[in-house]
């Protein structure tokens, strides 16, 4: 402690006292006291329930990401983005939205969306989020914020793994043990990929997409697995 706060500190301390002294006829000091202190008490409390309340994890269902939302149709899709930039098999549509986010929508047998998923490009902005997890957080960090999975999948040849949440609609792909992309899935349709398989199908080059489109028969586990 420096010689000028020690002062200040007196100072305060004597201007209390003045006070005290000076207006001990005027003012009730000791309900005022009662007040500040049940004031200062009702305060510490809020904090500490914001506090603890905020550490919880999320319990309600994303249902929406990239403005689109689960059960979307493909032509809601082209009205709200516009032709994808490529066609990988009949029912899984990318979007390359610029080099740090590519996203993949998974179209169901009725062409409404079950899965919206983000694969992270170099330089991907660390500040983009799922439910407060963001690329790069490692398993255990990922647990910490969300608790433990509904449900683990291990994928291409045990180099990934799914970290299923169904509370949430949400997955988390992990590889080296740390996120590398996430999403989320309509529960009704069952699980966003299949144990021990890879995270996007293949389809055969004979197959071709509407509009031009080319579509590759490759499994993309460059992209997402």
């Amino acid at each position: 402690m420096t010689i000028g706060t020690a002062v200040l500190r007196l100072a305060v301390f004597i201007g209390i006292i003045a006070l005290c002294l000076g207006t001990r006829n005027q003012w009730n000091w000791a309900k005022l006291v009662r007040g500040a202190t049940l004031g200062l008490m009702f305060l510490v409390g809020g904090i500490g329930g914001w506090a603890y309340w905020s550490s919880l994890p999320p319990t309600s269902p994303v249902s929406e990401l990239w403005d689109i939302s689960l059960g979307a149709s493909k032509s809601d899709v082209r009205f709200l983005k516009g032709e994808p930039s490529e066609i990988v098999e009949p029912g899984t549509w990318v979007y390359v939205a610029d080099s740090r986010r590519t996203y993949y929508l998974a179209f169901g047998s009725t062409d409404a969306i079950t899965r919206i998923l983000v694969v992270s490009g170099p330089g991907f902005s660390s500040r983009t989020s799922l439910l407060g997890v963001r690329t790069g957080f490692g398993a255990q960090r990922l647990v910490d914020q969300l608790g433990e999975p509904s449900r683990v999948l291990h994928l291409s040849n045990d180099l990934r793994r799914a970290y299923l949440y169904s509370h949430l609609n949400a997955v988390f792909l992990l590889e080296q043990g740390a996120v590398v992309s996430y999403g989320i899935y309509d529960i009704e349709a069952g699980d966003p990929f299949a144990e021990g398989g890879d995270e996007v199908g293949t389809v055969s080059d004979s197959e071709e997409p509407p509009g031009g489109l080319r579509r590759r028969s490759s499994t993309l586990r460059n992209s997402i697995g």
